[in-house]
């Protein structure tokens, strides 16, 4: 493997990490994680999250049968034209 495929590779993998890393700490370089931490332990009501959990399940099984179904691409599953049934 040559030199410049080997740096395009590395190039290709190491730049999205880094510019990932960047944008993630530009994002919560003043967020306080430990104000999260006490919410979630101490003042949410976990019962309303328990009770929306199954219909966040169910949106997503229905979202996968769609997407299996041709639904979400908006077009048949099978290759190919369709023929018409008028010519």
């Amino acid at each position: 493997m040559d030199l410049h495929r080997l740096t395009t590779q590395t190039g290709k993998i190491v730049l999205p990490l880094i510019l990932g890393g960047a944008i993630l700490y530009w994002m919560y370089r003043d967020f306080d994680f430990g104000e999260v931490r006490q919410v979630l332990l101490h003042e949410m009501n976990w019962t309303w999250m328990l009770l929306s959990m199954p219909f966040g399940i169910t949106a997503q099984l229905f979202a996968r049968d769609a997407h299996s179904a041709g639904g979400a691409t908006g077009g048949p599953k099978e290759k190919g034209r369709l023929r018409s049934t008028t010519a």
